[in-house]
């Protein structure tokens, strides 16, 4: 049977989420769960310890659970009871957004409504 997990990841710049699509032995399995205790897992071993490490380093001390997830050997999936088929990867959904700098008065400066209007 197939399952997914589903990821966001937001920060100042951009949310991006990750669904993950797996293989798991019936409907009832809790794969969120699972792909906890196998990063937890992972995490408590030499390899696993420094591939963390390096992204932490990466990003400023912060790792998320879809990178946690991302690093994990197949072989600490299967011991938890699922298998990564696959990765749908990070949608920026702010993509559309405007650049504040584009929206200016004729001076250059950032636009700021006049008040005037509310004035009696």
């Amino acid at each position: 049977m197939l399952k997914t997990l589903t990821t966001l990841e937001a920060d100042c710049m951009a949310k991006n989420i990750t669904i993950h699509l797996c293989e798991v032995p019936d409907d009832t399995f809790d794969l969120e769960n699972a792909m906890r205790k196998a990063v937890k897992d992972y995490a408590s071993t030499k390899e696993g310890k420094e591939a963390y490490d390096k992204i932490r380093k990466i990003n400023e001390d912060h790792i998320s659970f879809s990178d946690a997830i991302y690093l994990l050997p197949e072989e600490f999936c299967t011991k938890h009871g699922f298998k990564v088929i696959q990765r749908f990867y990070e949608y920026d959904i702010l993509d559309n957004s405007v650049d504040p700098t584009e929206i200016t008065d004729d001076d250059d400066e950032y636009y700021e409504p006049d008040n005037d209007d509310n004035e009696d």
